[in-house]
């Protein structure tokens, strides 16, 4: 029967956890998050600010769980981090789930669409669902203009154009 462990990455500039994820091959995961392509932009952009530093992050063994253990005690470090202040970069509770998933045309499947978008770690999603539809859509309107300047710019000093 094969062990799995629940690890942490540390920022070896403080020794702060920063993302608590589960494996069962440390050194594969290792560089898996050093390839520095996955989908958590929170956790891409922390990897990235090491790396311009000369650094990198530290991985350490948080437990060793049997198969069936593991998604509760993943989702138990990720809860424990959050409730500690860790500054979790995750952005889903643990358990082999990528967070909730929703109906995309509901206003949680919006929310959690520019959630996942923006890479919110899931410390801030829980207060983020908190608030009311309102307050979530005016903040996705203002991300969505925000980011259509930003990229409006970009394409007028790529391309010369005036769009």
């Amino acid at each position: 029967m094969s062990q799995i462990y629940i690890y942490c990455l540390k920022d070896p500039r403080d020794l702060s956890v920063r993302y608590v994820g589960k494996t069962v091959d440390l050194e594969r995961r290792y560089c898996d998050h050093m390839r520095n392509n996955d989908p958590n932009k929170a956790k891409r952009d922390w990897i990235q600010e090491l790396k311009r530093a000369g650094k990198e992050p530290i991985m350490s063994v948080l437990e060793l769980c049997n198969p069936e253990d593991w998604p509760e005690r993943e989702k138990f470090w990720i809860s424990y981090g959050i409730k500690a202040g860790w500054g979790l970069t995750n952005i889903a509770s643990g358990g082999g789930k990528r967070g909730e998933r929703y109906e995309r045309d509901t206003p949680e499947g919006i929310t959690d669409l520019f959630c996942n978008f923006v890479g919110m770690p899931f410390s801030e999603r829980q207060q983020f669902f908190a608030k009311s539809w309102e307050e979530r859509f005016s903040h996705i309107l203002d991300g969505l203009q925000e980011m259509d300047e930003y990229l409006t710019d970009v394409a007028r000093r790529r391309f010369g154009t005036n769009t």
